[in-house]
């Protein structure tokens, strides 16, 4: 039942911030100082001595040892008094709540004199902050984040005019509220949606349904529901409060929800924050100061939803001022911490932050040295926490001693919430694979498992193979560089035979040979659920693939087939092409890197287009000539499915592009098309082109290292400024285009509002092209990326091109510069505007919500 007496809404900036000032201003003493500062009655303040003499030498006691929560005893010892400052708010006769809240906090009369404070109110202060810091660092489990409500009598004049979607209102002093909503006639009814900021006090008071929101709470109004026969209803999101810019030199007021936003513009070069995804990335070395700035956003209610810090130097040291914020935050679900040097210390800070956090679902560790004792503490950790679904300690020196406490969680179940486990890299070993295999026997919760580069060994591979055969809910195993042979192979294959439940298999990089191949065409046969196979590398030959076409033409499931690195010959190609014929499932086949020829392409093609669910056919570098290409450019003005077309590495030349050409003036379903590498010059380049006006569909065209030239790219923009809006994506590194080639495309993108991605490195670029570039760019609105590495434009021409990103229409996000290739002036022109950019981006954060431009892009120098 709340305790709240009014429903009045106070919205008065200027006392909002001289409470601010005021209570960081103000000192925090002893809680005994606190009280003896309130203004009560010395009958009131014996009452209230006796209260806590009796709160702690017997109710605190009673509290600690009913709760099972080792955090609020460990908070105890670390602020002995916070739980009896909470304790005597909490009391009944006489009610701090009513002196301190509803007397002066919510009391507009009693709490200022013009624009100072009271006398009362500076009598109060030092209590409401001791009582604040006290509830802020209890632990994560006691702050409660869902709905909570507020019942009012009375309704509220002009409803919808005055709580209108967006408006921000503000709770100056404590308020009880109810995690159960009562019914009424009429009157009002507030559903409040708590961020965490609020706190669930039940273990100390017997009324469950209680939770109390702090003073300066934030409320803004999501939508509100008039209602004549019932309660008014109107729906709340608790937000934070405006605060300072904690860097230097900004005074900035940001909404905590937006800080993240706002502190990623002050380190544009290694911070970056997307607003739709809300992920904030920071790379590169990041110092204590910083962060601490980022660990203290992180214990607010910012909108960070992932975070990855990778290549930052964390350490040990690093990680554990991290984990502090981990401990506490209530938003963050998936942190990325590769590559940072965290050892056993580190891994056990991050340990003590799961025991608490209770919103974190993934934590990726890769390419650190936690060792065996980091990994036993990590699964001690994971016995209590409730939420993680994704660990990732792939690259961590675990050894086969490491495993076993995470083979023993799973084998318990004692964790059924963590259902993606990555552990490749580890030296496990055989012995220690066979310790978990028998444990997936009988666990029911993992459907993730990679223990890529293991040395699991034939040993290992056929006691997998047996715990999948009785295993029904892994669903994706990646064994890829584990040493199994052909023996191991057909053993493991045998036991997949039974599984109905494994759907990814990654095998990369094990020379099973034709006698595996052999056993995985029977799974093929009779695996209702296998859809992702990647074979690379895998000793297959001729006849291997041969054995793995004869299951393809019978399965049912399979969707990805990667046969790349196999020394598959035209024979083979032919096999496939058969299989092909009879398959009704599979949507990708890459066979790079094998030697099918003109006549295994041939084979493919005639299969190709009668083939309704194939998207994606790669056959870089098979040794595929004009005849080759002629006829899978026939097959391709038959297909209606084929999205993506990779034949980089071959031998097309200016005719092979020109039967592709062709193809694409007919063809209406093809996305993207990959030719690098190909010998094709300026006639292939034009026929391109031309082919560019007429196709409505294709998005993406990799063409690098070819031989286009200048003419070749004076057909492309001119092919870009009439038609070709389609086209998202091109890409012609090392084409030799030369200043006038660049300058075409330059000219075409004045007028093409298509064009997102344009490579133009390695191109024999100099300053002329540069400048041509800059100025379209202060016109074009549709490009984002822009790169122009490895050319020779020097400080005028880069300077040229960071000149145009001044302006604040330009849509530009990345613009790929060496700065090698560059003189230290050219490198401080480039600093200088991307400073510039984050304060005119900084400036912009201060609109309102609804003005504010949806991308104001962050331009990052590569």
């Amino acid at each position: 039942m709340s305790k709240q007496r009014s429903g009045q809404v106070h919205d008065d900036h200027g006392w909002r911030s001289l409470l601010q000032s005021a209570l960081e201003d103000t000192w925090c003493p002893s809680l005994e100082e606190a009280i003896g500062r309130i203004p009560l009655s010395e009958a009131e303040r014996e009452l209230i001595s006796d209260q806590l003499n009796h709160f702690k030498k017997k109710i605190l006691l009673q509290v600690l040892r009913k709760t099972s929560s080792a955090e609020l005893r460990s908070y105890h010892e670390e602020q002995p008094e916070a739980l009896a400052t909470i304790f005597s708010f909490l009391l009944e006769q006489p009610s701090l709540f009513e002196v301190v809240s509803q007397q002066y906090l919510n009391n507009p009369d009693a709490r200022q004199v013009e624009n100072e404070l009271s006398e009362g109110m500076t009598q109060v202060l030092p209590y409401v902050k001791l009582l604040l810091r006290s509830l802020r660092s209890l632990p994560a489990e006691f702050h409660y984040k869902g709905q909570v409500f507020r019942v009012l009598t009375d309704r509220h004049d002009h409803l919808e005019r005055r709580f209108h979607r967006g408006r921000y209102f503000y709770r100056y002093g404590f308020n009880f509220t109810s995690k159960k909503a009562e019914t009424a006639e009429g009157g009002t009814l507030w559903q409040i949606n708590t961020n965490g900021e609020a706190y669930n006090l039940s273990f100390l008071i017997q009324r469950e349904e209680d939770i109390l929101l702090p003073p300066l709470t934030c409320l803004e109004v999501v939508s509100c529901h008039p209602d004549s026969m019932g309660p008014d209803i109107i729906v709340f999101q608790q937000v934070g409060l405006p605060m300072t810019c904690p860097l230097e030199g900004c005074e900035q007021m940001v909404r905590a929800e937006d800080m993240a936003e706002h502190v990623s513009q002050h380190f544009t070069s290694y911070w970056s924050f997307d607003q739709f995804s809300q992920q904030l990335a920071i790379h590169g070395f990041v110092p204590e100061k910083e962060l601490r700035i980022l660990v203290s956003m992180l214990k607010t209610p910012a909108r960070v939803r992932a975070l990855e810090l990778q290549h930052t130097d964390l350490a040990d040291t690093g990680t554990v001022i991290l984990a502090e914020a981990i401990k506490v935050n209530h938003t963050v679900s998936h942190v990325a911490l590769r590559s940072n040097l965290i050892a056993k210390r580190g891994a056990t800070a991050l340990a003590e932050a799961l025991r608490s956090n209770e919103t974190l679902e993934s934590l990726d560790m890769n390419s650190n040295e936690i060792g065996e004792r980091g990994a036993e503490e990590l699964a001690e950790a994971l016995r209590v926490n409730k939420t993680l679904d994704t660990l990732d300690l792939g690259n961590n020196q675990l050894g086969p001693k490491g495993l076993v406490p995470l083979a023993e969680l799973l084998r318990r179940n004692r964790n059924r919430s963590l259902r993606h486990l990555a552990l490749g890299n580890n030296n496990i070993g055989p012995d220690a694979i066979v310790f978990l295999a028998g444990v997936l026997k009988k666990n029911h919760t993992l459907v993730d498992l990679s223990l890529n580069v293991n040395d699991v060994g034939d040993k290992g591979a056929e006691a997998l193979g047996e715990a999948l055969s009785s295993n029904s809910c892994l669903q994706r195993l990646d064994l890829s560089n584990n040493g199994i042979k052909a023996a191991g192979a057909v053993a493991f294959f045998n036991g997949l035979k039974k599984n109905t439940c494994l759907a990814q298999l990654i095998m990369e990089l094990n020379p099973i040979g034709v006698a595996g191949a052999t056993v995985l065409m029977e799974v093929l046969r009779v695996h209702p659920a296998l859809q992702f196979l990647d074979m690379r590398l895998t000793d297959l030959g001729n006849e291997g693939c041969i054995q793995v076409a004869e299951g393809l033409k019978v399965s049912q499931a399979l969707q990805h087939l990667d046969l790349s690195y196999n020394q598959i010959y035209d024979r083979g190609g032919v096999a496939l092409a058969d299989a092909l014929r009879q398959n009704r499932s599979l949507q990708d086949l890459l066979l790079r890197t094998n030697q099918l020829g003109d006549a295994g392409v041939i084979a493919l093609a005639d299969a190709i287009h009668k083939h309704r669910t194939l998207q994606h056919l790669a056959l870089d570098n098979n040794q595929i000539s004009q005849s080759g290409v002629a006829a899978l450019a026939r097959s391709l003005q038959k297909s209606k499915a084929l999205l993506q077309l990779s034949l980089d590495l071959n031998c097309i030349k200016n005719q092979g592009a020109a039967d592709l050409a062709q193809a694409l003036t007919v063809n209406r379903s093809l996305l993207i098309l990959r030719i690098c590498s190909n010998e094709i010059g300026e006639q292939g380049a034009v026929a391109l082109a031309d082919a560019l006006r007429q196709n409505c569909t294709l998005q993406q065209l990799i063409a690098s290292s070819n031989l286009f030239g200048q003419h070749g790219a004076t057909a492309l923009g001119s092919a870009l400024r009439h038609g070709a809006q389609q086209l998202q994506t091109l890409d012609l590194r090392s084409n030799g285009l030369g200043d006038p080639g660049v300058i075409a495309l330059a000219e075409a993108l004045r007028q093409n509002n298509s064009l997102q991605t344009l490579v133009v490195g390695n191109n024999h670029v100099q300053r002329a092209g540069a400048e041509a570039l800059a100025e379209a760019l202060k016109e074009n609105r549709s490009l984002h990326h822009l790169d122009v590495r490895f050319n020779d434009i020097g400080d005028i021409g880069t300077t040229a091109l960071t000149n145009a990103l001044k302006d604040p229409n330009c849509s530009l996000q990345q613009l790929g510069v060496a700065s090698v290739e560059l003189t230290p002036s050219g490198r401080a022109t480039m600093s200088e505007v991307m400073e510039k950019r984050m304060l005119a981006r900084c400036s912009n954060l201060s609109a309102s919500h609804k003005t504010r431009r949806p991308s104001n892009p962050n331009c990052q120098i590569q």
